[in-house]
Formats: structure tokens, sequence, C-alpha cells
């Protein structure tokens, strides 16, 4: 027989939809379950509320709740050894949610459970005692302590016993201005992996330090060797551990019994005798500080100073030590501490004041300021061994900026996401943090004065809230801070690649990424797919090879009110050639023809047989008639799916009529799990 052969290229596309958004569906893979690579957890932080993976050479990551029907797209920070850092602030941390995590190489799902925080926990200070309750035997990390207004966090054990620095930290926070706030909290236990996420920071318990109201009254008698306290004092020389029994009225102590110890008489030198008030005192007093220089094993040859209140009765050359004074130390203001740095040198300890009368403990060598309102204020700083008013260091905290205003710009481009700024002038640099953590990210201003970060980006996923500041510029103090709302993108088009019509269900207020010229270009409505460069160029058959795989992106346009959608990510298979037509078995689609005789009428018989026709691989036809034009999506195909023959009568097929054959296509099946197939480009032979 003979029969002219030809091919016709088809407007078709084999094809599987691959989904990274809300509403978006499963994200198909082609690996057998058992046969799929997984992602690694590599950690999760819970001070910076991020989580880092590492796939196996994955372009792309996702993540879906536990039921994993809904994929999203993760935006993240790419790491140079293939790993990806997202955020995960926008998970509650009221109760623990399972999270999952895949790639598209990485297919199969790691799930993860953040656990939830510890409301339990409460700390408790009274009469310079600290306790905890809500902690479990089986915590091992440290309590962690901070000042109202700081973002630094400082480590201690679960039993204050054993730490008495933080006692005397908390002593030194209190002021005689106003009450001070201090926070503690369980510090949280980073994870390591999906089996091991470990634990966040519990929930944070204030505690108040009441205002202080002056000083223990400490009145030094150097014509008698004796200082005169009244009565519920205790008192010990600093670097004893015991303190004396407190006084049950007023008494006359003298100065060689106050620097007595355990081990008798210490010697020559300087001591500092601590004097406390009992709870029985009826004001919230600080401890007063007395210096006893002894140059001599007698009583006779001490001279003492109130160092917590002016010298009335000493000349204060009689206390100099050599070099040992207060000039020797440095201060250095840290707004995020809340506090002023002291470097004490050779003096034992540090004492503040702000009326340069009564002088008050500094906690371990650092000045709280948590206390000072947005007014200036000026603190006064000296060593234990200060003997002049000219080594008083004098410390001005500048006015704290108020009025400041941040809003997230929603309109703002995924490259240059940007925040909004007014209230306070002359700002060059901001500063942000998420809500639930404290770890700051400076922002300059760009040259044209917007504040840009590409970090707002990876919270667009969930949507963020963040506390946003003027950070500490120009003398000033950090302005205050106000909340900002990074809002999760809109939802990704509802769009869907069509076996049949060829077509994606574009319209104009959407937009699609061209790989080729690299940007986003407008659709138009309802668009067939070889309109998409990168489908054109990759996925469709080519000089008899096959195209490959590629992924369509396409997203809503930014509108005056809001940004451009998420992307809905569309992948395709690249386009596989026609089916072979031939008469021999091996082919595809064989085909052959025969006359018969039916009622002594003569009837001519096409027969195709389709090899390799399956339930899974179904094969098409259609018959155009002789001078008819052939529109593959509007053609009446045909399906078989079985590996049988199809006979056609002469009159169903005369001569010179068109016989094509195609791969059929299938919509994607999200129930089964079955990706989108487009028909493959299609095969016709002339009907002789």
């Amino acid at each position: 027989m003979r029969k002219i052969m030809r091919k016709f290229i088809s407007l078709a596309l084999s094809a599987a939809v691959t989904v990274s958004g809300i509403n978006a569906g499963k994200l198909y893979v082609k690996a057998e379950e058992d046969d799929k690579k997984s992602v690694s957890v590599i950690e999760i932080n819970y001070d910076d509320l991020t989580m880092t993976i590492k796939g196996n050479d994955d372009n792309n990551y996702y993540i879906s709740d536990s039921q994993q029907r809904v994929w999203e797209n993760l935006n993240g920070i790419k790491r140079e050894n293939g790993s990806m850092t997202f955020d995960i602030s926008w998970l509650s941390n009221r109760v623990s949610k399972i999270i999952s995590v895949k790639g598209d190489v990485s297919e199969k799902p790691v799930t993860v459970n953040i656990p939830k925080y510890n409301n339990k926990f409460e700390a408790k200070y009274e009469d310079g005692n600290l306790s905890y309750s809500g902690v479990s035997a089986s915590f091992t990390g440290k309590i962690q302590w901070r000042l109202n207004g700081s973002s630094i966090w400082k480590d201690t054990t679960t039993d204050p016993s054993k730490d008495p620095d933080i006692i005397a930290n908390l002593a030194g926070c209190q002021s005689p201005d106003s009450a001070t706030i201090v926070y503690f909290r369980m510090a949280s236990a980073n994870g390591t992996s999906d089996t091991n996420p470990g634990s966040r920071p519990s929930n944070e318990s204030r505690v108040i330090l009441p205002k202080l109201e002056g000083v223990v009254d400490v009145k030094v008698d150097n014509n008698h060797k004796k200082v005169k306290v009244p009565k519920y004092i205790s008192y010990r020389t600093i670097g004893d551990t015991e303190w004396s029994n407190p006084t049950t009225s007023e008494k006359d102590i003298e100065l060689s019994d106050l620097i007595k110890t355990d081990a008798g008489y210490p010697g020559n030198g300087d001591y500092i005798v601590e004097f406390k008030a009992s709870s029985a005192s009826e004001k919230k007093y600080s401890n007063a500080y007395v210096r006893v220089r002894a140059s001599s094993s007698s009583s006779n040859d001490m001279v003492a100073m109130n160092i917590s209140q002016p010298a009335t009765d000493i000349n204060p050359v009689n206390m100099a030590t050599g070099n040992v004074t207060s000039a020797a130390i440095s201060v250095a203001p840290d707004y995020d501490a809340q506090h002023i740095s002291v470097n004490k040198q050779q003096n034992s300890g540090v004492l503040y004041s702000t009326d340069r009368q009564n002088w008050y403990p500094a906690g371990n060598g650092h000045v709280n300021i948590s206390w000072i309102d947005s007014n200036e204020k000026k603190v006064y700083i000296k060593g234990t061994y200060c003997v002049k008013d000219e080594d008083i260091k004098e410390v001005t905290i500048p006015g704290r900026p108020t009025g400041f205003k941040a809003v997230f710009d929603r309109t703002s481009s995924a490259e240059a996401p940007k925040i909004n700024i007014s209230g306070i002038s002359g700002v060059t640099k901001i500063q942000w943090r998420k809500s639930q953590s404290y770890k700051w990210n400076d922002i300059t201003a760009s040259p044209n004065g917007e504040f840009i970060d590409p970090a707002f980006e990876n919270l667009r996923v969930k949507s963020g809230k963040i506390i946003v500041r003027a950070a500490a510029e120009n003398g000033k103090r950090p302005s205050n801070e106000c909340t900002a709302i990074i809002a999760r993108r809109p939802s990704m088009p509802n769009v869907r690649f069509n076996s049949v019509s060829m077509t994606i269900n574009t319209n104009t207020s959407m937009e699609y990424y061209d790989a080729v010229a690299k940007k986003w270009t407008a659709c138009t409505k309802g668009m067939n797919i070889w309109l998409f460069p990168d489908a054109k160029n990759k996925a469709k058959v080519s000089s008899g090879i096959d195209g490959t795989d590629v992924t369509l992106q396409i997203r809503k346009k930014a509108t005056s009110n809001n940004g451009y959608s998420k992307v809905k990510y569309i992948y395709l298979e690249g386009q596989k050639k026609a089916p072979s037509i031939s008469e021999k078995e091996t082919d595809d689609v064989r085909y052959s023809s025969e006359t018969k005789t039916v009622g002594g009428v003569k009837k001519k018989y096409h027969t195709i047989k389709f090899n390799k026709a399956t339930e899974e691989t179904k094969y098409q036809y259609v018959v155009v008639a002789k001078g008819g034009k052939f529109d593959e999506t509007k053609a009446n195909w045909k399906t078989v799916k079985a590996p049988v023959s199809v006979t056609l009568k002469g009159d169903k097929a005369v001569s010179g009529s068109k016989i094509y054959v195609r791969i059929k296509g299938a919509n994607a099946n999200l129930k089964k799990n079955t990706p989108a197939k487009i028909p493959s480009e299609a095969n016709s032979f002339d009907i002789p």
C-alpha cells in the first residue's frame, strides 16, 4: 500500500501543575515514595525566629501544615552551602504547630513540631531575695533577665543562691527617681533537627523593683572612731559573705569592729563596709557604703568616709590612696542594654547619683538607666575610692525622640521592600526587629532617603509584625518604638493549564515572568501556552527533539493599594514527539486497509491499531474530511485506552481525508495526586 506520511505539529504540550501557594493544591512529584529525597533541618533558632534547612540541590523550597494539602513557596536567605534560612515568626508561641517542608528535588516532606512556650514561669524578688517557680525539674538551661526597654538578655542560673551576682545586679538596678521593671524568662534551646525541635523561651515574668527613698543613714564620727547607724541595719565588709545581725535600736559601732572578719582584724588597707536595711524598715532604702582606711593595727590610725553621702567631717585628702581614684573610671552609655557601662579600674565598686548628694550602688559595674523617661537627665558616677569632686564623671542622657512612626509600603517591589517613616526629622538610620525577637536589624537610608531591606520580602509569605525605631545617632537616644505590619502578599491567581484549549486562564489583571527577557510582562486574556516565551523556547518539540520541563510564574499585578500577589507556579513537562505511524507492529500506531464486499457492494475499511495505548497512556485520533481544516483545540477527538484496533468504513474516511493521531492529555487530579497531561505533538497521514 502506498501512503503519504507527514507530521503535523500541533498546539499541544504535556504538562503537570506544580503549586506553591494558598489554594494551589499539591506539588506533583515523579519519584516513587520510597525513592524520594528529603530536606534536612539544620537549625531552629528561637532568638532569630528562623529555621534553616538543607536540601539536595533544590532550586525552590515549599512549606505546608500537617495536612500537606496546600504548599507555599518559601522565600528565605540562601546560603553558600545550599541551605536556606526562612522566617517562622508568624507561628504563635501559645500553641504547638506542625509545619511541613520540602524542595523541588527533595520531594519527601519533613514535618517539624514547633513547641509552644512555657507560660507557667514566674520570678519573685522580695526583700533582696530572688526565687523562681514553674521551672520543671528536667530544665537544664539558663534563666535570663533584662531591664525594661532593653533588648539584651543576661544569663543567670536556675538557682539564684548559686549566682550572688544576680542579687547585686538587681539591687544596683533600683532607682531613687522611679520604680524599675525587670523581666525574667527561661532561655530557649535551639532545635538541631526535625526530631529535636528544641524549646522556645518561656513567658516573660515581670518583676517591679520599688523606688528607693534615699540611702541608709550612716553617720561617720572620725573624732571618736565610730559610725552611728539607725535600727534594723545589718552590715558586712565587702568580700565577706555573712551579714551582721540587724540592730534593734540606733547604735554606735567602732570602726575597728566594722572591718573585723571571721579571721579577726583584716590588717592594713582600704575596706568598703556595706550597710543594708532589713524588711522591718518602714522605707525602701538603698544600701550605704563607708570606706575605712587602716594604716596600722591600731584603731587610732583608722579614718572613715561615708561615700554614699557628702563627707562632713573628713578632709578627702586623708583618704587618698596613691593614684587609685575615680579619675581612672571610663563610662559609655549603652541604650540597647539600658545601662551605662563603667570601667571601674582599681576601684572596688561604682556608685551613681542624680543629685550629687545621695549615691547609689551600680549593678556589677553597670549603671541602670531604664528608669529615665523621655526627658534629658544627668547622671553622676564615681568609684568607691573617689576623694575629689573633679573625679566624678558627669553623663548627660539626652532626651528620647518621640512621635516616630513607621509604615510598611505594601506596594513596594520584592527587590526593594521598604518602610516609610514620619514624625521626626533627620533620621538616616532605623532599626527593626520581629515582635517576638530582640535582635535589632539596621537599615541605613538609600541616597534618595528610602529605608529598604530585602529581608522584608521573606516575611510576606505569612505576614509579619515588626517593631521599628529610629536608631541612636547624632547624640540622640533611640526613638520611641512603633509596630508595623508586613502584610502578606495577596493570594495567588487561580489559574491552571487547560489541556483541551491549550491555554492558561489568565486575564489582564495578571502578569507572567518572561524568563527570556528577565522581566514581568502583562498577560492577555486566556493566553495560549506558546505565548509564554519560556514554554515556546524550551517546552515545545524542536527539530524532532522532546521539549524540556519548564515552570511558568504568574501573579496578580500590583495596585495602588496593594503589592503584587503571591506567585502561582505552573510546572510544564516538556512536550513529547508525536506517535510514530506505519504498517509495522513495532510502531506506536499501525495502519492498514482492505476492501470488503458486503451485500454485493465493495467497501474500503481502514484499520488503526494503537499498540501502546493503556489506561494510563491514552491515545486519540480524529478524521478530517478532504479539504477540511484541522484545529487541534476544536477537533472531535476519539479516545483509545487499550491496545486495540479501530476500523473505519470508507465513507467515514474517504480518499484525501486525513487521520491525526496523538497521545491524549488529561486534567490534573488533586485527589489522586496526578498531574495535568496535555496532548503530545500530533502525527497525521493521508487516506489513499
